[in-house]
């Protein structure tokens, strides 16, 4: 019984160490922009090729900060909050993963970039699914 005690305690205390980190990891950019009638909101962190990170249903891009110390070395880091979720828009009656898609693609084509590495839960991952008719170069 005290091996899992101690198991546990050591676990406990590298989760908080690494939650420590995660909430001391400042953003370099935050903003919200207007896209196809909403707002959406996002996080950018670290260097490197981008790589978009899209959470699941009911989530924010807060739900994937847990990985910005493990990437942002490497990668330059898009936590977007999707359409209905997290300080973006609300949800509307129109919904759709293809609007959510079209948004996706639209904050990509501002933000100039021509290739994308992207990773998706969920929710996100669908939107990434419902990706057509890429522009050339664009990769998921």
């Amino acid at each position: 019984m005290k091996n899992i005690i101690v198991k546990v305690f050591i676990l406990s205390a590298l989760v908080g160490l690494s939650a420590r980190n995660v909430f001391s990891q400042k953003p370099k950019k935050t903003e919200t922009v207007a896209i196809n009638g909403v707002e959406i909101y996002y996080e950018v962190y670290g260097y490197g090729a981008p790589f978009l990170i899209l959470h699941g249903w009911t989530q924010s891009s807060a739900s994937w900060k847990n990985l910005v110390p493990l990437f942002s070395s490497q990668y330059e880091l898009y936590l977007v909050d999707l359409r209905g979720h997290g300080k973006s828009s609300p949800l509307t009656d129109d919904f759709s993963i293809q609007l959510a898609s079209n948004d996706l693609l639209t904050l990509v084509d501002q933000l100039g970039l021509e290739q994308i590495n992207a990773i998706g839960i969920s929710f996100g991952g669908m939107v990434l699914l419902q990706l057509e008719n890429l522009p050339e170069g664009l990769r998921t």
